[in-house]
């Protein structure tokens, strides 16, 4: 059977290709027998929808698995690895967003 570690590691995974593309840095999987069956990362910027979380991505393909499969779906939140997640957050933070509106950007202060 595969370690949760894996799955967490491959949640970091999507967040850090999230972050890749310019979007916030969160990815997600749905997990059954051990196997993946949805996976998803933020693409609200990529395709101008404000409903394409990385939670919902991940919905969507699990949900058709699902259906697939003939099985019930439930969504289970594990613990996180806080540390990574807030190391990739803090990059996240202290880029610039080039898709906020210009006044919403924030100011480099020089130290």
């Amino acid at each position: 059977m595969t370690s949760d570690l894996f799955f967490i590691n491959e949640s970091f995974s999507l967040a850090q290709k999230a972050y890749d593309l310019q979007e916030v840095p969160v990815g997600c999987v749905f997990v059954f027998d051990g196997l993946i069956i949805g996976r998803g990362h933020n693409e609200v910027n990529k395709t101008k929808n404000p409903t394409r979380h990385a939670e919902f991505v991940a919905i969507d393909q699990a949900s058709d698995w699902c259906c697939e499969n003939g099985k019930d779906f439930q969504e289970l939140v594990p613990e996180v690895c806080a540390e990574k997640s807030i190391s990739l957050l803090k990059k996240f933070y202290d880029r610039e967003n080039p898709f906020a509106p210009l006044d919403k950007r924030k100011v480099k202060m020089e130290m």
